[in-house]
């Protein structure tokens, strides 16, 4: 706690005596001084006091508007603070999305690339079918042609014998 000479009881005498004012009057009448200078003093020490409470309230209700700011800061920064947590958490939960989502479409581009070099592999395949297959309809319709020319050929020296054996 804070030592205050006003709280202070041990000391409260010597505290008011310092306070006091006191007054040098030469009478001739010591009691009236006597009278005056007490008057004066526990009007003195009642203002004194008075204004030392009026102080301390101000204080108090400085300290207390003082504290509320602070509070209100604290209740701020709390806010603050926990909003950022909350978007923090949630970039978290967006990047460790994204990256499982990036996994995801990772190995579904890898499957497909799979996919399109089989149905590569498998139009080669076709492709080199067809190929085969026109070359060898080429060479069945080469090695027919020729035995169309070898037959028109005999048809011809058929007709040919034909004509000279009717002749």
């Amino acid at each position: 706690t804070l030592f205050s000479p006003l709280l202070d009881v041990t000391n409260r005498n010597d505290v008011l005596a310092t306070f006091t004012p006191t007054v040098d009057r030469k009478s001739d009448d010591d009691e009236h001084d006597r009278m005056f200078f007490l008057q004066d003093s526990g009007s003195f020490q009642i203002t004194l006091l008075k204004e030392a409470l009026v102080a301390k309230s101000e204080i108090a209700r400085s300290m207390d508007v003082k504290l509320d700011e602070w509070k209100t800061k604290a209740t701020e920064y709390e806010k603050s603070l926990g909003s950022a947590r909350f978007e923090l958490d949630a970039l978290k939960k967006d990047k460790a999305s994204s990256a499982a989502n990036a996994e995801l479409l990772t190995a579904e581009k890898e499957a497909l690339e799979l996919q399109r070099q089989d149905i590569l592999d498998e139009l080669k395949e076709k492709t080199a079918e067809k190929d085969k297959a026109i070359h060898e309809a080429l060479a069945t319709i080469e090695a027919m042609l020729h035995e169309k020319e070898a037959l028109e050929r005999c048809v011809e020296e058929l007709e040919s014998v034909q004509k000279q054996n009717e002749t």
